[in-house]
Protein backbone atom coordinates (compact mmCIF):
# COMPACT_ATOMS: atom_id res chain seq x y z
CA UNK A 1 0.00 0.00 0.00
CA UNK A 2 1.14 3.46 -0.46
CA UNK A 3 1.50 6.64 2.26
CA UNK A 4 -1.47 7.39 1.71
CA UNK A 5 -3.81 4.18 1.49
CA UNK A 6 -2.14 3.49 4.65
CA UNK A 7 -3.21 6.79 5.90
CA UNK A 8 -6.64 6.31 4.28
CA UNK A 9 -7.01 3.04 5.98
CA UNK A 10 -5.69 4.42 9.59
CA UNK A 11 -9.36 6.93 9.14
CA UNK A 12 -11.49 3.83 8.24
CA UNK A 13 -10.28 2.36 11.20
CA UNK A 14 -10.69 5.58 13.33
CA UNK A 15 -14.57 4.74 12.36
CA UNK A 16 -14.80 1.21 14.38
CA UNK A 17 -15.55 3.27 17.11
CA UNK A 18 -19.26 3.12 15.56
CA UNK A 19 -21.33 0.39 14.70
CA UNK A 20 -22.26 -1.17 11.54
CA UNK A 21 -25.79 0.09 10.37
CA UNK A 22 -27.73 -2.65 9.63
CA UNK A 23 -29.78 -0.77 7.23
CA UNK A 24 -27.01 0.99 5.16
CA UNK A 25 -25.27 -0.34 1.53
CA UNK A 26 -22.62 1.21 -0.47
CA UNK A 27 -22.34 0.94 -3.84
CA UNK A 28 -19.18 1.22 -5.98
CA UNK A 29 -19.02 1.56 -9.76
CA UNK A 30 -15.65 1.91 -11.45
CA UNK A 31 -14.73 3.82 -8.65
CA UNK A 32 -16.79 6.46 -8.68
CA UNK A 33 -17.47 6.87 -12.19
CA UNK A 34 -21.11 7.90 -11.93
CA UNK A 35 -24.40 6.02 -11.96
CA UNK A 36 -24.11 3.06 -14.15
CA UNK A 37 -23.87 -0.79 -14.18
CA UNK A 38 -24.82 -3.64 -12.55
CA UNK A 39 -24.87 -1.74 -9.15
CA UNK A 40 -27.27 0.80 -10.45
CA UNK A 41 -29.56 -1.73 -11.76
CA UNK A 42 -29.56 -2.83 -7.82
CA UNK A 43 -29.68 0.40 -6.08
CA UNK A 44 -32.56 1.79 -8.26
CA UNK A 45 -34.31 -1.79 -7.58
CA UNK A 46 -34.15 -1.26 -3.83
CA UNK A 47 -34.40 2.30 -3.59
CA UNK A 48 -37.89 1.88 -5.18
CA UNK A 49 -38.98 0.73 -2.03
CA UNK A 50 -37.07 3.77 0.07
CA UNK A 51 -36.47 0.96 2.77
CA UNK A 52 -32.71 1.34 3.25
CA UNK A 53 -29.70 4.02 3.06
CA UNK A 54 -28.41 3.57 0.09
CA UNK A 55 -24.40 5.48 -0.66
CA UNK A 56 -23.29 5.72 -4.04
CA UNK A 57 -19.34 6.37 -4.39
CA UNK A 58 -18.49 9.22 -6.97
CA UNK A 59 -14.76 10.76 -7.56
CA UNK A 60 -13.72 14.17 -7.92
CA UNK A 61 -14.57 13.84 -11.42
CA UNK A 62 -17.84 12.52 -11.22
CA UNK A 63 -19.11 14.40 -8.42
CA UNK A 64 -22.22 16.30 -10.18
CA UNK A 65 -23.26 13.11 -11.75
CA UNK A 66 -27.08 12.93 -11.33
CA UNK A 67 -28.38 10.34 -8.70
CA UNK A 68 -32.19 9.41 -8.25
CA UNK A 69 -33.95 10.92 -5.07
CA UNK A 70 -32.98 8.60 -1.95
CA UNK A 71 -29.48 7.94 -3.11
CA UNK A 72 -26.92 9.46 -0.77
CA UNK A 73 -23.89 10.87 -2.91
CA UNK A 74 -20.65 9.93 -1.00
CA UNK A 75 -17.36 11.55 -2.71
CA UNK A 76 -14.38 10.35 -2.01
CA UNK A 77 -11.56 11.34 0.30
CA UNK A 78 -14.10 12.66 2.76
CA UNK A 79 -15.06 12.10 6.29
CA UNK A 80 -18.30 10.98 5.15
CA UNK A 81 -16.92 8.10 2.65
CA UNK A 82 -14.68 6.80 5.31
CA UNK A 83 -17.11 6.59 7.67
CA UNK A 84 -19.66 4.92 4.79
CA UNK A 85 -17.00 2.80 4.67
CA UNK A 86 -16.59 1.63 8.26
CA UNK A 87 -20.32 1.30 9.05
CA UNK A 88 -22.58 0.36 5.97
CA UNK A 89 -23.57 -3.29 6.23
CA UNK A 90 -23.44 -4.48 2.92
CA UNK A 91 -21.11 -3.50 -0.08
CA UNK A 92 -21.76 -3.97 -3.54
CA UNK A 93 -18.86 -3.33 -6.05
CA UNK A 94 -18.14 -4.06 -9.89
CA UNK A 95 -14.40 -3.77 -9.54
CA UNK A 96 -12.08 -5.17 -6.84
CA UNK A 97 -11.71 -2.74 -4.03
CA UNK A 98 -9.09 -0.64 -2.72
CA UNK A 99 -6.53 -1.88 -0.50
CA UNK A 100 -7.30 0.57 2.00
CA UNK A 101 -10.99 -1.12 2.32
CA UNK A 102 -11.40 -3.30 5.48
CA UNK A 103 -14.07 -5.05 6.27
CA UNK A 104 -15.53 -5.35 9.72
CA UNK A 105 -17.04 -8.44 11.17
CA UNK A 106 -20.47 -8.16 10.06
CA UNK A 107 -20.36 -6.46 7.03
CA UNK A 108 -21.00 -8.22 3.78
CA UNK A 109 -19.66 -7.89 0.57
CA UNK A 110 -21.17 -8.64 -2.93
CA UNK A 111 -19.22 -8.48 -6.69
CA UNK A 112 -20.92 -8.07 -9.19
CA UNK A 113 -18.27 -7.39 -11.80
CA UNK A 114 -18.43 -5.77 -14.58
CA UNK A 115 -19.11 -8.07 -17.67
CA UNK A 116 -22.17 -9.37 -19.20
CA UNK A 117 -22.40 -12.50 -17.95
CA UNK A 118 -19.92 -14.40 -20.46
CA UNK A 119 -16.71 -15.03 -19.71
CA UNK A 120 -15.17 -13.57 -22.78
CA UNK A 121 -11.21 -11.37 -22.37
CA UNK A 122 -9.13 -13.61 -20.18
CA UNK A 123 -9.35 -11.83 -16.27
CA UNK A 124 -7.50 -11.44 -13.21
CA UNK A 125 -5.16 -15.01 -12.31
CA UNK A 126 -5.83 -15.55 -16.10
CA UNK A 127 -4.05 -12.33 -17.00
CA UNK A 128 -1.33 -11.84 -14.60
CA UNK A 129 1.25 -11.09 -17.18
CA UNK A 130 -0.72 -8.11 -17.92
CA UNK A 131 -1.46 -6.79 -14.65
CA UNK A 132 0.32 -4.09 -12.90
CA UNK A 133 2.04 -4.98 -9.32
CA UNK A 134 -0.47 -2.20 -7.72
CA UNK A 135 -3.03 -4.60 -9.06
CA UNK A 136 -1.96 -7.83 -8.15
CA UNK A 137 -1.76 -6.63 -4.55
CA UNK A 138 -5.19 -5.16 -4.74
CA UNK A 139 -6.39 -8.12 -5.82
CA UNK A 140 -5.15 -10.40 -3.51
CA UNK A 141 -6.30 -7.98 -0.51
CA UNK A 142 -9.44 -8.07 -2.32
CA UNK A 143 -10.05 -11.81 -2.59
CA UNK A 144 -10.09 -12.01 1.14
CA UNK A 145 -13.38 -9.79 1.75
CA UNK A 146 -16.36 -11.45 -0.97
CA UNK A 147 -18.80 -13.05 0.34
CA UNK A 148 -20.87 -13.24 -2.55
CA UNK A 149 -19.92 -13.44 -6.39
CA UNK A 150 -22.72 -12.75 -8.91
CA UNK A 151 -22.80 -14.86 -11.79
CA UNK A 152 -24.95 -14.84 -15.45
CA UNK A 153 -24.18 -17.83 -16.61
CA UNK A 154 -22.56 -21.35 -15.48
CA UNK A 155 -19.90 -20.47 -17.92
CA UNK A 156 -19.54 -17.24 -16.00
CA UNK A 157 -19.17 -19.42 -12.81
CA UNK A 158 -16.98 -21.95 -13.69
CA UNK A 159 -14.45 -20.28 -15.68
CA UNK A 160 -14.63 -16.18 -14.20
CA UNK A 161 -15.30 -16.87 -10.44
CA UNK A 162 -14.03 -20.63 -9.69
CA UNK A 163 -10.84 -20.06 -12.15
CA UNK A 164 -10.03 -16.69 -12.89
CA UNK A 165 -10.68 -15.33 -9.75
CA UNK A 166 -9.81 -18.27 -7.94
CA UNK A 167 -13.23 -18.42 -5.71
CA UNK A 168 -14.57 -20.56 -3.90
CA UNK A 169 -17.17 -19.09 -1.55
CA UNK A 170 -20.84 -18.57 -2.85
CA UNK A 171 -21.75 -17.60 -5.92
CA UNK A 172 -25.64 -16.55 -7.13
CA UNK A 173 -26.32 -17.49 -10.75
CA UNK A 174 -29.34 -14.96 -11.59
CA UNK A 175 -28.14 -13.63 -14.24
CA UNK A 176 -26.60 -10.02 -14.97
CA UNK A 177 -28.43 -7.44 -12.95
CA UNK A 178 -27.79 -4.33 -15.53
CA UNK A 179 -29.12 -6.43 -18.53
CA UNK A 180 -32.68 -7.27 -16.69
CA UNK A 181 -33.63 -3.73 -17.93
CA UNK A 182 -32.44 -4.78 -21.75
CA UNK A 183 -34.59 -8.10 -21.33
CA UNK A 184 -37.58 -6.13 -20.31
CA UNK A 185 -37.37 -3.07 -22.01
CA UNK A 186 -40.06 -1.19 -24.27
CA UNK A 187 -37.52 -0.30 -27.04
CA UNK A 188 -39.37 1.95 -28.84
CA UNK A 189 -40.12 4.10 -26.32
CA UNK A 190 -36.85 4.26 -24.93
CA UNK A 191 -35.38 4.92 -28.47
CA UNK A 192 -37.81 7.80 -28.79
CA UNK A 193 -36.69 9.01 -25.22
CA UNK A 194 -33.04 9.02 -25.96
CA UNK A 195 -33.39 10.61 -29.65
CA UNK A 196 -36.01 13.54 -27.90
CA UNK A 197 -32.84 14.13 -25.10
CA UNK A 198 -30.28 14.08 -27.28
CA UNK A 199 -31.98 16.23 -30.38
CA UNK A 200 -31.91 13.35 -32.67
CA UNK A 201 -34.34 13.55 -35.65
CA UNK A 202 -32.64 10.90 -37.90
CA UNK A 203 -35.00 7.04 -38.12
CA UNK A 204 -32.21 5.42 -36.79
CA UNK A 205 -29.12 5.29 -34.69
CA UNK A 206 -25.70 3.24 -35.16
CA UNK A 207 -23.47 3.42 -31.93
CA UNK A 208 -19.99 2.63 -31.95
CA UNK A 209 -18.77 1.51 -28.83
CA UNK A 210 -14.82 -0.20 -29.04
CA UNK A 211 -13.37 -0.77 -25.99
CA UNK A 212 -9.81 -0.01 -23.91
CA UNK A 213 -6.26 -0.46 -24.88
CA UNK A 214 -2.76 -0.25 -23.81
CA UNK A 215 -1.30 0.40 -26.89
CA UNK A 216 -3.00 2.60 -29.32
CA UNK A 217 -0.06 2.63 -32.22
CA UNK A 218 -1.87 0.97 -34.75
CA UNK A 219 -5.23 3.28 -34.74
CA UNK A 220 -7.59 0.85 -33.56
CA UNK A 221 -10.62 3.89 -34.14
CA UNK A 222 -9.53 4.58 -38.06
CA UNK A 223 -12.93 2.55 -38.95
CA UNK A 224 -14.71 5.06 -41.07
CA UNK A 225 -18.34 5.29 -40.00
CA UNK A 226 -19.30 8.20 -42.60
CA UNK A 227 -18.85 5.36 -45.36
CA UNK A 228 -20.54 2.60 -43.36
CA UNK A 229 -23.35 5.58 -42.61
CA UNK A 230 -23.98 5.69 -46.36
CA UNK A 231 -23.93 1.89 -46.74
CA UNK A 232 -26.65 1.80 -44.24
CA UNK A 233 -28.66 4.65 -45.73
CA UNK A 234 -28.20 3.53 -48.96
CA UNK A 235 -29.69 0.00 -47.94
CA UNK A 236 -32.05 0.83 -45.63
CA UNK A 237 -33.35 3.99 -47.22
CA UNK A 238 -33.92 5.57 -43.40
CA UNK A 239 -31.69 8.27 -42.18
CA UNK A 240 -29.37 7.06 -39.41
CA UNK A 241 -27.17 8.95 -36.56
CA UNK A 242 -24.35 7.66 -35.28
CA UNK A 243 -23.02 7.23 -31.63
CA UNK A 244 -20.25 7.59 -29.96
CA UNK A 245 -19.56 6.44 -26.10
CA UNK A 246 -15.92 5.32 -25.16
CA UNK A 247 -14.38 3.06 -22.55
CA UNK A 248 -14.77 4.90 -19.26
CA UNK A 249 -10.85 5.37 -19.72
CA UNK A 250 -10.87 6.83 -22.62
CA UNK A 251 -12.14 10.46 -23.99
CA UNK A 252 -13.49 10.86 -27.41
CA UNK A 253 -11.39 13.68 -28.26
CA UNK A 254 -8.25 11.77 -27.48
CA UNK A 255 -9.37 8.39 -30.00
CA UNK A 256 -9.47 9.55 -33.45
CA UNK A 257 -12.87 8.66 -34.49
CA UNK A 258 -12.84 8.80 -38.41
CA UNK A 259 -16.49 10.75 -38.41
CA UNK A 260 -17.45 14.09 -39.81
CA UNK A 261 -20.97 13.73 -37.97
CA UNK A 262 -21.15 12.12 -34.53
CA UNK A 263 -22.08 12.47 -31.27
CA UNK A 264 -20.86 12.20 -28.46
CA UNK A 265 -22.34 10.30 -25.37
CA UNK A 266 -20.02 9.78 -22.66
CA UNK A 267 -22.20 11.67 -21.04
CA UNK A 268 -25.05 9.24 -21.18
CA UNK A 269 -24.40 7.49 -17.74
CA UNK A 270 -26.73 4.89 -18.46
CA UNK A 271 -25.22 2.22 -21.08
CA UNK A 272 -27.95 -0.01 -21.04
CA UNK A 273 -30.18 3.18 -23.06
CA UNK A 274 -27.96 3.30 -26.09
CA UNK A 275 -28.05 -0.47 -26.44
CA UNK A 276 -31.68 -0.80 -26.72
CA UNK A 277 -32.25 2.60 -28.70
CA UNK A 278 -29.20 1.27 -31.18
CA UNK A 279 -30.55 0.04 -34.48
CA UNK A 280 -27.14 -1.24 -35.04
CA UNK A 281 -24.09 -1.62 -32.33
CA UNK A 282 -19.93 -1.38 -33.56
CA UNK A 283 -17.69 -2.51 -30.96
CA UNK A 284 -14.55 -4.72 -30.85
CA UNK A 285 -13.87 -6.70 -27.62
CA UNK A 286 -15.70 -4.88 -25.15
CA UNK A 287 -18.61 -7.40 -23.58
CA UNK A 288 -21.01 -4.45 -24.50
CA UNK A 289 -21.34 -6.97 -27.11
CA UNK A 290 -22.73 -9.07 -25.06
CA UNK A 291 -25.59 -6.88 -23.71
CA UNK A 292 -26.74 -6.89 -27.27
CA UNK A 293 -27.44 -10.16 -27.25
CA UNK A 294 -29.92 -9.78 -24.40
CA UNK A 295 -31.70 -6.65 -25.93
CA UNK A 296 -31.92 -8.52 -29.22
CA UNK A 297 -29.65 -5.73 -31.29
CA UNK A 298 -27.33 -6.59 -33.97
CA UNK A 299 -23.89 -6.24 -33.73
CA UNK A 300 -20.91 -6.08 -36.04
CA UNK A 301 -17.42 -6.20 -34.67
CA UNK A 302 -13.97 -3.94 -35.61
CA UNK A 303 -11.04 -5.89 -35.50
CA UNK A 304 -8.21 -4.42 -37.13
CA UNK A 305 -6.04 -4.73 -34.24
CA UNK A 306 -6.80 -8.09 -33.23
CA UNK A 307 -3.50 -9.84 -33.41
CA UNK A 308 -1.90 -6.95 -31.61
CA UNK A 309 -4.56 -7.40 -29.13
CA UNK A 310 -4.14 -10.73 -28.12
CA UNK A 311 -0.28 -10.16 -28.28
CA UNK A 312 -0.53 -6.74 -26.17
CA UNK A 313 -3.49 -7.14 -24.26
CA UNK A 314 -4.57 -10.55 -23.45
CA UNK A 315 -6.13 -13.64 -24.66
CA UNK A 316 -9.91 -14.60 -24.67
CA UNK A 317 -11.61 -17.39 -23.52
CA UNK A 318 -14.15 -17.73 -26.82
CA UNK A 319 -12.39 -17.32 -30.22
CA UNK A 320 -13.39 -15.02 -32.52
CA UNK A 321 -14.98 -17.14 -34.81
CA UNK A 322 -16.96 -18.62 -32.06
CA UNK A 323 -19.07 -15.35 -30.98
CA UNK A 324 -22.53 -14.87 -32.58
CA UNK A 325 -21.31 -11.64 -34.77
CA UNK A 326 -19.87 -11.00 -37.67
CA UNK A 327 -16.25 -9.30 -37.49
CA UNK A 328 -13.60 -7.31 -40.04
CA UNK A 329 -10.53 -5.92 -40.16
CA UNK A 330 -11.55 -3.17 -42.72
CA UNK A 331 -14.40 -0.78 -43.12
CA UNK A 332 -14.28 -1.53 -46.60
CA UNK A 333 -15.36 -5.10 -45.71
CA UNK A 334 -18.33 -4.02 -43.27
CA UNK A 335 -19.74 -1.84 -46.22
CA UNK A 336 -19.76 -4.64 -48.67
CA UNK A 337 -21.25 -6.98 -45.65
CA UNK A 338 -24.35 -3.99 -45.07
CA UNK A 339 -24.73 -3.94 -48.86
CA UNK A 340 -24.92 -7.29 -49.10
CA UNK A 341 -27.06 -8.51 -45.89
CA UNK A 342 -28.14 -5.84 -43.68
CA UNK A 343 -27.83 -5.43 -41.05
CA UNK A 344 -30.18 -8.10 -38.85
CA UNK A 345 -27.12 -10.24 -37.90
CA UNK A 346 -28.67 -12.15 -34.70
CA UNK A 347 -29.51 -15.78 -36.08
CA UNK A 348 -26.92 -17.25 -33.44
CA UNK A 349 -28.36 -15.55 -30.34
CA UNK A 350 -30.24 -18.28 -29.29
CA UNK A 351 -27.62 -21.31 -29.84
CA UNK A 352 -24.59 -19.32 -27.92
CA UNK A 353 -27.25 -18.63 -25.20
CA UNK A 354 -28.27 -22.13 -25.07
CA UNK A 355 -24.25 -23.08 -25.45
CA UNK A 356 -23.12 -20.61 -22.84
CA UNK A 357 -26.13 -21.11 -20.58
CA UNK A 358 -27.04 -17.62 -19.65
CA UNK A 359 -29.39 -16.39 -17.80
CA UNK A 360 -31.96 -14.32 -19.56
CA UNK A 361 -34.27 -14.01 -16.87
CA UNK A 362 -34.93 -10.10 -16.23
CA UNK A 363 -34.94 -10.28 -12.47
CA UNK A 364 -31.39 -10.69 -11.87
CA UNK A 365 -31.73 -7.03 -9.72
CA UNK A 366 -35.02 -8.10 -8.04
CA UNK A 367 -33.30 -11.28 -6.55
CA UNK A 368 -30.10 -9.33 -5.14
CA UNK A 369 -32.35 -6.14 -4.28
CA UNK A 370 -34.46 -8.85 -1.96
CA UNK A 371 -31.51 -10.53 -0.62
CA UNK A 372 -29.82 -7.12 0.47
CA UNK A 373 -32.86 -6.28 2.28
CA UNK A 374 -33.12 -9.53 3.69
CA UNK A 375 -29.78 -9.10 5.59
CA UNK A 376 -30.86 -5.65 6.74
CA UNK A 377 -33.61 -6.74 8.67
Amino acid sequence: MTPKDHIKRAIIRLFFIFPIKKKSVLFNNFYGKGFDDNPRAIAEQINSKKRLKLYWVLSKENANAILPEGIIRLKKRTLKYYYAIATSHIWVSNVRLPEYYIKRRGQFYIQTWHGSGIPYKMVEYDALNNLSEDYKRMMSHDDTMIDLFLSGSRSFTDIICRRAFKYSGEVLECGDPKSDALVRANRETIKNALKNQLGITEDNIVTYMPTFRVDYSNNPYDINLDLIKAALEKKTGKTWKILCKMHPNVEVKNSKINCSDYLSIDSVNDTQTAIIASDLLITDYSSIMFDAVFAKRPVLLYVKDYDQYIKNERGFYIALEDLPFPSFHNTKAIVDYINKNGVESREAYGAFIKKHKLIVSGTASRQVARLIEEKCK
